[in-house]
């Protein structure tokens, strides 16, 4: 029924052999939750930024809204299962090195809170930067 539900483990010679176990679950577990956040946290901005008439805290929330759903596109495709190419994103950073996710997520994160300095954006964003990091720790690999 869901095909790719436990596939974190990745093939011989693929990226990922060297990370423990734990931290491949808890990358993919707080990217899943900072999507969540990051897509609600910026629809109430944007509904804030809407009332305020405030131009670049309404930029900063459309694109945490991008980022979250980007996020859960990759994360966690099940969640936007009613898009006929969910699988594709996830599938395709599932082959790549952690870093891609790494440099994608760090960047997405910090773009809305350099439009906008809230805590809306402050904790949407941050939470996807704090699944970057965990992603850019495991593209190091162990010692």
């Amino acid at each position: 029924m869901f095909p790719n539900v436990g596939k974190i483990d990745k093939g011989p010679g693929g990226p990922g052999e060297d990370a423990p176990w734990w931290l491949r679950y808890l990358g993919r577990f707080v990217g899943t939750v900072s999507a969540l956040v990051a897509i609600g946290l910026g629809a109430q901005l944007a509904v804030i930024s809407a009332v305020t008439i405030s131009s670049a805290c309404l930029l900063a929330a459309i694109l945490q809204m991008i980022v979250g759903m980007m996020v859960a596109l990759i994360e966690a495709p099940c969640f936007c299962a009613f898009l006929e190419f969910a699988q594709a994103p996830g599938n395709f950073f599932d082959r790549k090195p952690f870093w891609y996710k790494a440099l994608l997520y760090g960047v997405g994160g910090v773009l809305p809170v350099a439009l906008c300095h809230g805590v809306t954006t402050f904790f949407g964003g941050g939470l996807v930067f704090v699944a970057g990091c965990i992603y850019g720790i495991m593209a190091m690999g162990r010692k």
